[in-house]
């Protein structure tokens, strides 16, 4: 309060160039502040303020008993001496927050103003001829800021020789008497001291005692510059520092640390008996902390709170938290670690861990912020997190850690030597065997009902049949067998084939490729009609395809799921003599490469050919039609090696081998030279040049013919060579070869005379099929067939005028289809329904050139580019460049199928991919009869169906976030308004129907991506329940329609909910656990917040109702993911199950292997249905060195339960729907078992 008057005192001086004179009627200075005139140093009025305080000056002690008082007190004091010595803010920033109001210019005094309000009287210096050591001020209610000045000062000019005008110093004191009011305080302090200041450098110190009736309440004692010091001593409590930085220290190591921030202050202790912590945002309720431990030291106050009352309150203990891993392996190390502490009143709190061995009954303690533990013991610790706040108040938290790992191996070979196979007349028997004598217990770990082990380990079974069982051939059981000794034990997993005839498969419809096959057809056994080969999808991968005539209609077939041998198919043909299919298949493979391939047979023998070309294509035919099949294969780029009929190998060497990166073709059959036995045709190209390899089989003799170079360039391929039969007698003529491109190609003809392959007739620039693409065609037509967009030509070889012919075909439509070049791919021919004449086979794309698909219905983007999604395979007859349909098969999806839903009706529901450049979905129903219905439901971005029970259906769109329930008929029923997202769903990937329903309520859930629906019928409304929404599973039980009951998790349990006390809606919800929807709104009926996940903190990965023990009510399993987050795949290792009270928490070990996490499987564990037999097990189509097979799984430990052996090939697949009636999946096409 006094910055102006010494301004304006100074200014005076040197404007009136004060000096001379002097007199004896100054006051008096009660501090001695005259004799500093002579001793400018002296520390006499320092001294008379010390005595003055005559309080505590020992370095005070900063605690967590103090030191939030201490905080208080020093930035109280401290800031009323600043407004003291300064007229405003102008020249420091208050830290008392209760006084920052004042930093603000509008509290700023111009040089030549006093008070804000009020009087203060100063000298008139320009009067004054001669100046004196002292002058008389006078304060009558003089307000700065927070304060009110009342009483005496004295204004003194120091130094050594005043009166000559020599003043170094100017000194304010405020005498006995003189009164501070803080007005927001309402507090009235005595005040005695004094503040310095150097005219010339600025510098300062300030030395101020106060006092309320009569008891000394601080002395503030502090100077800047060379002698900087700023000490603030409270009687209480001692001399505490205040360092640069704003840190209060009290030389004793103790530290409070001071952030001031705009609408709070942060507090943070350090000192060295022990570590306190309190929660860094405190009032945002945010309980993680961005930097651990330092950070945990800070209390984050509100400047409305910073007052004694409410800094000091005590208002019960602090909240505390810790998140550690509730499943850990024997020996680990895990870091312990608070992550939330939140206290109620502003304290600190002291930390200390408590764990509990297993067995043990005392914990070990250690008061350590973290705590680094290794758990030596498998079983269950107790780990409990104890905080103790300044007021003695405790709290706790606990969590259950569980052990894993430690049990040692059998150290034993285990066995199980069946003693007898279940019959319809006698039980399985089978005794396990352990090679190492000793004691061993036997304890039945999984296995189907009535199934026992004895004492010796001995398993019997009687074949006690389930429901289980009815899509099985094969039940499994798994037996745990423990050495007593030394408690070393091992898993040992046995199967029983079945009696009985589980239910049929059924196939909607089996794919095929797109190009054609081996030219290959044969008569059906009982059936007047003929099957032709088509390609496999899969090169033969998905088994053999076939095309039949049955019924005059065209049906694909597959023995995918008939074949007894495994392994890929490489070549099939047709053995007249043994009247069946003949295939060679893969055997072994080194390094992803075939090394070995078997017949079908005689699958006891193996082909090893040596091999140098890094691919083994075996080719399988009767070459010389003496009814024995003979194998050929190139093994070399010089060498072709044949296998005869008793597998004797001959070898045959071509004249001109090709050499460097080699491409083959497949090999071509007919006979060229009338002598009634096949010549082989190949292709084969490198980088230089392309030639033709010709083998022929004589007298059982091998001969490869020289081979013809048809182009000295390099076309990879490109190159085209059809054997042709010119006349269809069934001998071939010659070879057409076709190199270079359409607008210049160069044409021969090659002709075959049993010993060389000749080139007759060549014509090099030949452009007439510009614009033209070759259409590959496997069997020996008179031509080679070239396709534009719009048309289709042919190319063939007139001998009688040597030269080249095309013409053109036409297409003329039927059986409501229209072939075209643009959608019809010839795939071969062959005489299917035994008339003497050969038909034409197309697979033909619908499109809205064909009647079919109007007849269909509203279908799918016909004109988008990628769209291939129904086709009909299309027999025709081909009379003078006519082609003309003749046959037909039903229409069949192509499209890959995304997932199955059945109808009440038994009709099946399926969504597939339009294609693999986008996301859109296609929705398809097939009857019993195998006819497919496109629906339109869904036609357009944005739009989701769901279907309910009765064949009525919800139609969301997000994009006008509206909804409209339809019956069965397509007829509107109701429609609303979605908000907050409520239609969205994260995926379009699965077709979906109603989970369940009670009262009016309908619950939608989508398996695997934590997003939930729950569509209020009654009111017309949608609320959404996802992972952002705070909710991360919402589980119907499985008698929900009965029961309304669901269980609810949280992301986080822990949280404090409607902390703003918020309006609620009926259907929000606040914690977790089991909850009851009715059509009132959410029921708690038992909560699991603090039951269970106070305990049981790791990440949920999947929660499922079942049954885990012998009692009949149903228990809530969690399966944990351990890297949640990583960004890596997790394998499942462990769940625990609880009563729906939250009671009986058990943990349960994943014996299976089930990789998480990047590639997500939770709706492995949530599927579409919620019935108890949906939850019960988990069914997966695998493959495995047995074949193909569904396997269903247990979902609580992940053994097998049951399995059906599906294919002999190891062939991939996915189960795409399953209740307790049918199991949908695809494979090579779309599959039922019902």
């Amino acid at each position: 309060m006094y910055k102006n008057w010494i301004g304006i005192a100074t200014a005076t001086c040197i404007l009136s160039a004060c000096g001379g004179g002097g007199g004896d009627s100054a006051p008096k200075s009660e501090l001695g502040l005259q004799a500093l005139s002579n001793n400018p140093n002296g520390d006499v009025p320092q001294k008379k303020l010390q005595a003055l305080y005559g309080g505590n000056e020992e370095p005070a002690q900063i605690s967590p008993d103090n030191f939030m008082q201490i905080t208080h007190d020093v930035l109280y004091w401290r800031d009323v001496t600043k407004f003291i010595v300064n007229t405003d803010s102008r020249y420091f920033s208050p830290t008392y927050p209760g006084f920052q109001q004042y930093q603000s210019r509008d509290y700023w005094l111009p040089d030549d103003q006093l008070c804000e309000s009020g009087n203060a009287t100063l000298p008139n210096f320009e009067n004054e001829s001669v100046l004196v050591p002292s002058y008389e001020v006078v304060y009558e209610n003089c307000q700065i800021g927070p304060l009110v000045a009342n009483g005496k000062a004295t204004l003194h000019l120091i130094g050594p020789d005043v009166t000559s005008g020599h003043v170094e110093k100017l000194a304010i004191e405020l005498l006995s008497g003189f009164s501070i009011h803080e007005q927001s305080a309402g507090q009235t302090y005595q005040v005695q001291g004094y503040a310095i200041e150097n005219q010339y450098d600025r510098s300062e110190s300030a030395s101020m005692v106060f006092s309320q009736n009569g008891e000394q309440l601080a002395w503030v004692d502090y100077t800047e510059g060379r002698e900087s010091y700023s000490s603030v001593y409270l009687p209480q409590f001692g001399k505490l520092s205040i360092a640069p930085g704003l840190s209060i220290v009290d030389g004793q190591g103790g530290e409070i640390r001071i952030n001031n921030k705009t609408d709070e202050i942060l507090i943070a202790l350090t000192q060295p008996q022990g570590e306190y912590f309190f929660e860094l945002n405190n009032r945002q309720r945010n309980y993680f902390y961005s930097g651990g431990k330092e950070d945990a030291r800070w209390i984050s106050v509100a400047n409305s709170d910073f007052n004694l009352p409410t800094l000091l309150a005590d208002n019960g203990p602090t909240l505390v938290r810790f998140d550690a891993k509730n499943v850990v392996k024997l020996g680990e190390q895990v870091t312990l670690l608070p992550y939330f502490i939140d206290a109620p009143d502003y304290n600190l709190s002291k930390v200390s861990w408590q764990i509990t061995a297993p067995g043990e009954s005392e914990p070990v303690t250690s008061s350590q912020w973290e705590k680094e533990y290794t758990f030596e013991q498998s079983g269950e610790y107790l780990v409990t997190l104890i905080a103790t706040d300044t007021h003695n108040n405790k709290a706790q938290f606990s969590e259950t850690i569980y052990v894993i790992g430690g049990s040692t191996y059998l150290g034993a070979e285990v066995s199980i030597e069946v003693e007898s196979d279940l019959t319809e007349k006698t039980p399985y028997r089978a005794k396990i065997g352990v090679a190492e004598n000793g004691n061993y217990q036997f304890a039945l770990v999984s296995g189907p009902a009535g199934m026992t082990v004895d004492e010796a380990g001995v398993v019997s079974w009687d074949g006690q049949q389930s429901a289980a069982f009815q899509f099985a051939d094969t039940v499994h059981y798994s037996v745990k067998v423990t050495n007593t000794e030394s408690q070393g034990s091992e898993l040992v997993s046995g199967k029983i084939a079945l009696t009985h005839t589980p239910k049929q498969l059924e196939s909607f419809y089996h794919l095929s490729g797109d190009t054609p096959a081996k030219a290959l057809g044969w008569t059906n056994s009982g059936n007047a009609n003929r099957s032709m080969l088509l390609s496999s999808e899969e090169a033969f991968g998905a088994g053999i395809t076939s095309l039949t005539l049955q019924d005059e209609t065209l049906v694909v077939e597959s023995n995918l799921f008939q074949t007894p041998t495994k392994g890929k198919v490489l070549n099939v043909t047709y053995s007249d003599k043994a009247e069946e299919l003949v295939y060679l298949y893969a055997h072994e493979y080194e390094y992803s490469r075939l090394a070995s391939f078997k017949i079908s047979s005689d699958e006891a023998h193996v082909f090893n050919p040596e091999n140098s070309l890094h691919r083994i294509a075996p080719y399988i035919t009767d070459l010389d039609n003496d009814g024995e099949l003979e194998i050929v294969n190139t093994y070399s780029v010089s060498g072709v090696e044949l296998y005869n009929s008793s597998y004797e190998r001959t070898v045959a060497e071509l004249v001109h081998g090709m050499t460097g990166h080699t491409s083959y073709s497949k090999w071509q059959e007919c006979d060229l030279d009338g002598d009634g036995t096949i010549e082989l045709l190949q292709t084969v190209s490198n980088s230089n040049s392309v030639q033709l390899n010709l083998v022929s089989y004589v007298d059982k003799q091998l001969k490869a013919v020289h081979g013809a170079l048809i182009s000295s360039e390099s076309y990879y391929g490109d190159a085209i060579a059809n054997m042709v039969d010119l006349d269809g007698d069934g001998r071939c003529e010659g070879v057409i070869s076709y190199v270079g491109t359409a607008d210049n190609a160069s044409l021969g003809w090659h002709v075959y005379d049993g010993e060389t392959l000749v080139l007759e007739h060549i014509s090099d620039g030949y452009s007439e099929l510009l614009g033209y693409e070759h259409e590959p065609f496997a069997v020996n037509y008179s031509a080679l067939i070239f396709k534009s967009d719009s048309a289709m030509r042919t190319l063939s070889y007139n001998p009688q005028e040597m030269q080249f012919v095309t013409s053109p075909l036409e297409f003329s439509s039927g059986l409501d289809i229209q072939l075209n070049p643009e959608y019809s791919t010839l795939v071969g021919r062959a005489d299917l329904d035994n008339d003497g004449k050969q038909e034409w086979i197309y697979k033909h794309t619908l499109s809205t050139l064909d009647e079919l698909y109007s007849k269909l219905g509203e279908h799918y983007e016909p004109g988008y580019h990628y769209t291939k999604h129904d086709i009909v395979y299309v027999a025709a007859d081909v009379e003078q460049g006519l082609v003309t349909p003749k046959y037909r098969s039903k229409a069949i999806m192509i499209a890959p199928v995304v997932s199955v839903l059945p109808t009440g009706n038994g009709a099946t529901r399926v969504i597939t991919e339009r294609d693999k450049y986008s996301q859109a979905r296609y929705h398809t129903e097939i009857d019993t009869q195998g006819k497919i219905t496109p629906q339109s439901r869904e036609k357009m971005a944005g739009v989701q169906v769901v279907y309910r029970d009765d064949g009525s259906y919800y139609r969301f769109d997000s994009y006008d976030n509206t909804y409209t329930l339809y019956d069965a008929n397509d007829k509107a029923m109701h429609a609303g308004e979605c908000t907050l997202d409520a239609c969205n769903f994260n995926t379009d990937k699965s077709i979906r129907r109603v989970t369940g329903s009670y009262q009016g309520i309908d619950i939608i859930a989508e398996p695997g991506e934590h997003n939930f629906l729950l569509i209020d019928t009654n009111a017309k409304q949608i609320h959404r329940y996802y992972e952002y929404s705070g909710i991360t599973h919402l589980v119907p039980h499985p008698d929900f329609n009965s029961n309304g009951l669901i269980f609810v998790k949280e992301k986080n349990p822990h949280r404090q909910t409607n902390l703003d006390d918020s309006e609620l809606s009926k259907f929000d919800i606040l914690d977790s656990g089991v909850y009851r929807v009715t059509r009132n709104g959410m029921e708690l009926v038992h909560s699991w917040k603090d039951k269970v996940f106070s305990q049981h903190s790791d990440y949920t990965y999947a929660a499922v109702w079942m049954n885990t023990d012998a009692d009949p009510e149903l228990e809530i399993v969690h399966y944990i993911q351990l890297k949640h987050y990583t960004g890596f795949d997790d394998v499942l290792d462990y769940s625990f199950s609880a009563d729906s009270n939250g009671d009986n928490i058990t943990y349960h070990k994943y014996q299976g292997y089930l990789k998480v996490g990047i590639n997500d499987k939770r709706d492995v564990f949530e599927p579409i249905c919620i019935e108890l037999s949906c939850r019960e097990s988990v069914i997966r189509l695998v493959g495995s060195d047995e074949g193909t097979q569904l396997t269903a799984l247990d979902r609580l430990t992940g053994l097998p339960i049951w399995s059906r052996n599906i294919a002999s090939s190891n062939h991939e697949g996915k189960v795409l729907y399953y209740d307790k009636d049918q199991i949908y999946f695809s494979a090579n096409g779309l599959h039922v078992i019902r």
